[in-house]
């Protein structure tokens, strides 16, 4: 599992936002978004991980 702590994401906006980033990034497993922490947990294979983390960096979601 890969989990992204985002600041930024404060509302369900948000985090609608960041999951679309996520799957057009190729993001084809579940995502889970604990927005309280400010989380987003992507069960995910391990060629994933680059690719999703340039894809939230690149629209300004800064994973932590």
């Amino acid at each position: 599992m890969l989990r992204f702590h985002i600041a930024n994401m404060t509302c369900a906006g948000c985090a609608r936002g960041v999951a679309a980033i996520l799957r057009d990034a190729g993001a084809h497993a579940e995502l889970r978004i604990d927005l309280d922490r400010r989380e987003v947990m992507v069960d995910f294979e391990n060629s994933e991980a680059v690719r999703l983390t340039n894809a939230l960096t690149q629209e300004s979601w800064t994973p932590g």
